[in-house]
């Protein structure tokens, strides 16, 4: 049965930076410690070293161990998509207004190091998924209408190669 519960977003964190979030938030754990977490907070990036730290039994937000990944916020859209590759060190995240953004190194919270990655699309980003055999070949996928929707990149986002294929519409 249930042990414990408690609420583990850092809410008055996005309230205090004038967003919110989405109605189906992303969020992501570690893969190589499943108590990391990255979660979207509207238009910023959070980090937390150790969820389980977080007293239970409560449902209202706590700032308690959140950090901020991102300095300024995403500027096209809220973040919409949070993956991390299956060895932990890197994270892909995107926004509603098409923004690719990486992380190359999680091992030295919370001073990361965030690069944007080439705008393929003003499309939504829906998702982003990662090889567990290589971090650097992604696939992202856009679910706004008529644009192209699945982009690959080989290089960690580097550059990218639209590999829809026939799933488009209107080519």
């Amino acid at each position: 049965g249930i042990t414990s519960f408690g609420r583990v977003d850092p809410g008055g964190l996005v309230e205090a930076s004038g967003s919110l979030y989405l109605f189906v938030n992303p969020f992501v754990l570690d893969p190589t410690n499943e108590n990391r977490m990255f979660c979207a907070g509207g238009n910023h990036l959070y980090f937390h070293p150790n969820v389980s730290q977080i007293p239970g039994g409560s449902q209202t937000p706590t700032n308690l161990g959140w950090s901020r990944v991102t300095k300024v916020p995403v500027e096209s859209g809220l973040i919409s998509a949070v993956e991390v590759s299956l060895d932990g060190k890197r994270v892909y995240f995107g926004s509603g207004g098409g923004e690719l953004f990486r992380i190359d190194n999680t091992s030295n919270p919370p001073y990361f190091e965030v690069s944007e990655l080439e705008s393929l699309t003003n499309g939504y980003v829906s998702s982003v998924a990662v090889n567990p055999a290589d971090p650097e070949h992604i696939i992202v996928i856009f679910s706004s209408y008529n644009v192209p929707a699945v982009f690959e990149s080989k290089d960690g986002g580097e550059t990218f190669v639209n590999v829809s294929g026939n799933l488009e519409e209107n080519p």
